[in-house]
C-alpha cells in the first residue's frame, strides 16, 4: 500500500504537467488524494513497525511528521524556484521526478516490498 501511495505521485506530477485546463486539474489533484490517504493510514503503521518492542511509538511518529513537513516545505520552494527559471510544467515534471525517485527508494529499501518465500503479494503462496 504504502508503494501505491508513493506510485501515485508521479502520476500526479506528470498530470498536473499534461493537463490542459483548470478543471481537468482536479482531476490531477484527486490523484493526491490517494497519497494523502495511504501515507495517513501507512505512516502510524510504519511508525509502530519501527518501534516495536519500545515505548518511542510518538516519538517515532513526531519525527515522520517533521520528515513530511519538511519534505513539503523543501519541496514546494525548489518547485517554486524551477517554475520561475524553467516554467509550472518542468516543476510539475521535476516533482513527478522526485516522486518516482521516492517510489523507487521504498520499494528497494523497506523489506515489506521485497519478495520473499511469500512470494511477491506478501501472501503464503498456495501449493499446486
Amino acid at each position: 500500500m504504502l508503494l501505491l501511495g508513493w506510485l501515485a505521485l508521479p502520476v500526479r506530477g506528470v498530470l498536473l504537467a499534461v493537463l490542459p485546463g483548470p478543471y481537468l486539474l482536479v482531476g490531477g489533484q484527486a490523484v493526491a488524494g490517494i497519497s494523502a490517504a495511504v501515507f495517513g493510514v501507512m505512516l502510524p503503521l510504519v511508525a509502530a513497525d519501527l518501534t516495536r518492542g519500545t515505548s518511542h511509538f510518538n516519538l517515532c511518529l513526531g519525527l515522520l511528521g517533521v520528515a513530511v513537513c519538511v519534505g513539503a516545505a523543501i519541496s514546494t520552494t525548489l518547485a517554486g524556484w524551477v517554475a520561475d527559471a524553467a516554467g509550472v510544467h518542468v516543476a510539475f515534471l521535476s516533482l513527478a521526478l522526485a516522486g518516482l525517485a521516492g517510489a523507487v527508494l521504498v520499494w528497494a529499501a523497506m523489506p515489506e516490498t521485497a519478495s520473499d518465500e511469500t512470494g511477491a503479494s506478501g501472501l503464503p503462496e498456495a501449493s499446486a
